[in-house]
């Protein structure tokens, strides 16, 4: 499950779109995967991509899509806006969009897909959030009735004393007063062992056991939970990286390196990529 408050990158909002546009038509040019050199062909957002392509709606120029990159609210206006073939609309009465997504925003706002960040602004350089996009995609699909869950997990904090506890995207965790860690919510799975500090990132977590060294356990699909050999003395999990300080007091990082992160180990290599 996703973290409500976290960032949407690049394929995911590609593929959510892709999910609420219809049949997917797609001609892969031959300079690859959309002409992207960092799209491998095969991944879960590969087709969603070249979609994307297709049907202009996301207009990223140049030789990368840098699939982890942020999306922007100003951005996700664009995308929904040439989705639905740019149709023209009352003008907005936000103070802080210009020109370049004035239209998109003003279609956004007269359709009720956004009521805003306030009444007067719109925040398109702020970054999209997953419960923002989700709010965006039901109401451009006319808030159709829903169900909630009811097995939804909850994130009640556990009994027993604790020593510290780190909150993360959707789940929570901590170290007990005997050193062993435990976490609740939506990510339950806590390796055995004690540990000095705790972190709860995005969907993974990290710790730096008794002996100092650093674990992490969760999603990896960056490189996140591959946590380096050797002794720290602390340890953060962001969303999709992972930092830590040494005992020697040098830094590291691991994970993810897009663009705009600039954290670690590029998952997508491509030489263009700049």
């Amino acid at each position: 499950m996703l973290s409500i408050y976290g960032r949407c990158a690049r394929r995911v909002v590609a593929l959510l779109v892709l999910a609420v546009a219809g049949p997917l038509v797609a001609v892969s040019p031959a300079a690859g995967v959309a002409g992207y050199g960092d799209v491998a062909d095969g991944e879960y957002f590969t087709d969603p991509v070249q979609w994307s392509v297709d049907n202009d709606v996301t207009g990223i120029d140049g030789a990368c899509f840098d699939p982890l990159a942020p999306v922007s609210r100003g951005e996700a206006a664009s995308y929904l806006w040439n989705m639905s073939d740019r149709p023209a609309a009352t003008a907005h009465d936000f103070v802080d969009v210009d020109a370049s997504i004035g239209d998109a925003v003003s279609w956004l706002s007269a359709t009720g897909i956004t009521t805003g960040t306030s009444e007067t602004t719109f925040s398109p350089d702020l970054t999209l959030t997953r419960a923002q996009i989700a709010a965006f995609l039901y109401r451009y699909n006319n808030t159709p009735t829903v169900t909630i869950d009811p097995t939804t997990p909850t994130c009640d904090a556990p009994a027993g004393t604790f020593k510290t506890i780190s909150a993360g995207g959707n789940y929570s965790c901590g170290i007990r007063s005997d050193d062993t860690a435990t976490c609740w919510g939506l990510l339950t799975n806590v390796p055995a062992g004690t540990f000095k500090t705790i972190s709860a990132g995005g969907f993974h977590t990290c710790g730096i056991r008794s002996d100092d060294t650093a674990t992490c356990w969760g999603s990896n699909e960056v490189g996140q939970a591959e946590a380096p050999e050797g002794t720290f003395k602390t340890i953060s999990a962001g969303g999709n990286y992972s930092c830590g300080i040494r005992s020697d007091d040098t830094a590291t990082c691991w994970g993810s390196n897009s663009f705009w992160d600039g954290k670690s180990n590029v998952p997508f290599e491509c030489s263009q990529c700049v």
